[in-house]
């Protein structure tokens, strides 16, 4: 069963709810089955984050306010933009929902990330799968 609750009650003015739930939508229901709710906030108080998963609630927090918060307003409104970096962050927490039982390391999270979001990409697939392993070429250099 997919999450009974998304919420937004971030203040960026977006509907930030409305990308989670396209995401969700094309994300198989084993995967996100037992995930109780995903709540869209602005920042976390306690650290520098993108977002958090509770295993025992068994919910996702995303903090748009690290997510896009950094954005210039102009790309904010872009549809593509919000998408591409809400998606990794999502991504990312439903790993650690899938490894719930077996937690795995914000590495493999971050690995994998993409694997959960991709058949939400429609026509952009191509263009992300791309970037996404361009991204992780620079990164996994020795000099990037």
């Amino acid at each position: 069963m997919n999450p009974r609750k998304i919420e937004n009650h971030s203040e960026t003015g977006l509907n930030l709810a409305g990308i989670v739930k396209r995401i969700i939508k094309y994300i198989p229901e084993s995967t996100v089955n037992g995930l109780n709710e995903i709540v869209i906030l602005d920042v976390n108080e306690q650290e520098d984050c993108f977002g958090a998963y509770d295993r025992k609630a068994r919910w996702i927090e995303l903090y748009a306010g690290d997510i896009i918060g950094w954005l210039p307003w102009i790309l904010k409104k872009t549809y593509l933009i919000p998408y591409s970096f809400i998606k990794e962050a999502l991504g990312h927490e439903i790993d650690h929902h899938v490894n719930r039982q077996n937690p795995s390391s914000e590495k493999a999270a971050e690995t994998t990330a993409l694997k959960y979001v991709y058949p939400s990409l429609g026509i952009f697939q191509p263009l992300i799968r791309l970037a996404s392993l361009l991204f992780r070429k620079k990164h996994s250099s020795p000099d990037g």
